[in-house]
């Protein structure tokens, strides 16, 4: 459907909101469920204005679980922006441990349950540095040691 032609569905179709009671075009309603392509499918029973009314007296009264679930949100946003940048080792003790093995970079790829696209990037001379997780998955998955491969160097002046 044409987005001329959703615009015009919102604008036609109507609904009683059953909250208030008034009635109103379909656009004044929050999206339900959409359709594969993005555009509205159904619309929920209480309008916009009903909506936001209801999530902001539950938030009053409920402020200390409203600011607890928003705290475990952000905590859990962090924590998948940290795992998507992992620390990064430097990429030449991968690339010998790789090519010491001898496998070619489709069964390194299938061995260590990563894409043949970050192996052969790995391989290739494209990149200075790797993740500690890709790192990780294809040493050990080929039955390698992280800790050999990347020897621990303790700082010095530290016990």
């Amino acid at each position: 459907m044409s987005a001329i032609l959703e615009d015009a569905r919102l604008d036609i179709l109507i609904k009683r909101c059953t909250c208030c009671g008034l009635t109103k075009v379909w656009r004044e309603f929050p999206a339900r469920s959409r359709w594969g392509d993005g555009h509205v499918k159904t619309v929920l029973s209480w309008c916009r204005t009903c909506t936001d009314e209801a999530t902001r007296n539950w938030q009053a009264e409920n402020r200390e679980r409203y600011l607890a679930r928003k705290r475990e949100t952000a905590r859990r946003h962090k924590a998948s922006l940290s795992s998507r940048y992992d620390p990064l080792l430097p990429i030449g003790p991968l690339q010998e441990f790789i090519h010491a093995d001898g496998r070619d970079h489709r069964t390194i790829a299938a061995i260590a349950g990563v894409g043949e696209r970050s192996v052969r990037r790995v391989l290739s001379q494209e990149q200075q540095y790797v993740t500690l997780y890709l790192a990780d998955q294809i040493i050990t998955r080929m039955g390698g040691c992280l800790e050999l491969v990347y020897p621990f160097e303790p700082e010095e002046g530290r016990s």
